[in-house]
C-alpha cells in the first residue's frame, strides 16, 4: 500500500466537497500533535477500537452499522467530559487500517500496502536474473518510455489494468471512509477543521476514541460503497478499455484516462482526479 500511497492531499472529497479532497499517498513528514488531554481513558478507549474492531470484521453491513452507533453513544457520553485537540493527517489513519485488514479481508486481496508491485512484476524490467541484467533490452526499455511505446509490445497489460484497478479500489474506499466518518463525527458535534496541506483539526476528540471511530467508518467502506458519485467514478475507471501506454518514464503507464506510478510509491490520477 507501503510507507507512502496515493500523493500527498486528502483525496477524492472534491467529489464530495472541494475542502475535502484525499490522497493516497503518505507524507512521512506530516505529524500527529495532540494539544490538550483532560481526561479521557486512553486504555478504555483501545480496549473498545479492539473491540468493535474484532466483532464488526465479523457482521454483515447493517451489524457493522449497529455497532457503529453503539461505539457513538459511548462517545458521546464520554465526551461531555472530554477537553482533547487533535491534528494529524487523515489519509495515514485509514491507510493504517487498510494494511491491517489486507491479510483478513478477501475485497483487499490485492495487497497493495503490505506487497507493493515493482515494474518487474510486470514484465518490465531488463533483468535476466538477480543481478543480472539485459543491457539491449535495457536501452530498449529506455527507448520505449520515452517515446510512448504501447506496453503490450513488451508485455501482456492485462496485469497492469488489474493493478490500476486496484488502485482505484482503495482510493474510493478511503473516499468512502472518509465520509462515514465526517457523518460520524458530525453526529457527535465533533468541529473539524482542514489546513492547506491536508491536516485535519479535530477539536473535543480523544485520540483513541478518532482510532474506533476511523476503523469503524473503514470497516463499513470495505463492505459497501454507498456514495454514488464514488461508486460511477470507479466504474468509469475500471471499464475504460483504452491500450496502455508508457508514460515518458518506466514507471508511468498511461492506460486511457488513468495515469499509474509503479513502484514503492504508487499513485493514479483518472479523470483528472488524484485517487
Amino acid at each position: 500500500m507501503i510507507k507512502k500511497l496515493f500523493s500527498t492531499a486528502l483525496i477524492l472529497f472534491a467529489i464530495a466537497s472541494p475542502a475535502y479532497a484525499v490522497d493516497l499517498s503518505v507524507e512521512q513528514n506530516k505529524t500527529r500533535t495532540i494539544e490538550k488531554d483532560k481526561s479521557l481513558s486512553t486504555r478504555d478507549s483501545l480496549e473498545m477500537r479492539k473491540s468493535s474492531g474484532n466483532k464488526q470484521t465479523e457482521t454483515t453491513a447493517s451489524g457493522t452499522d449497529h455497532q457503529s452507533q453503539e461505539i457513538l453513544k459511548q462517545m458521546g457520553q464520554r465526551m461531555q467530559h472530554s477537553g482533547l485537540d487533535i491534528s494529524l493527517s487523515l489519509e495515514n489513519l485509514f491507510l493504517e487500517g487498510l494494511a491491517m485488514l489486507e491479510s483478513s479481508n478477501s475485497t483487499l486481496c490485492a495487497m497493495l500496502l503490505t506487497h507493493p508491485k515493482q515494474p518487474a512484476d510486470f514484465g518490465l524490467s531488463a533483468e535476466i536474473r538477480p543481478g543480472v541484467i539485459d543491457s539491449i533490452k535495457q536501452e530498449w526499455l529506455n527507448k520505449a518510455s520515452a517515446s510512448n511505446s504501447l506496453i503490450s509490445t513488451i508485455t501482456n497489460d492485462k496485469k497492469i489494468r488489474r493493478y490500476r484497478d486496484n488502485l482505484a479500489l482503495y482510493g474510493i474506499i478511503i473516499g468512502q471512509a472518509y465520509l462515514n466518518l465526517t457523518r460520524d463525527l458530525a453526529e457527535l458535534g465533533t468541529e473539524v477543521t482542514k489546513d492547506q496541506e491536508g491536516n485535519i483539526t479535530l477539536n473535543n476528540l480523544g485520540y483513541d476514541d478518532l482510532l474506533a471511530l476511523a476503523d469503524g467508518a473503514l470497516l463499513q467502506a470495505v463492505t459497501q460503497i454507498t456514495n454514488k458519485r464514488l461508486k460511477r467514478l470507479l466504474k468509469a475507471i475500471i471499464n475504460d478499455k483504452t491500450p496502455c501506454r508508457f508514460g515518458g518514464a518506466e514507471t508511468t503507464i498511461q492506460c486511457g484516462s488513468a495515469t499509474i506510478t509503479v513502484g514503492g510509491q504508487p499513485a493514479l490520477t483518472a479523470l483528472g482526479i488524484i485517487i
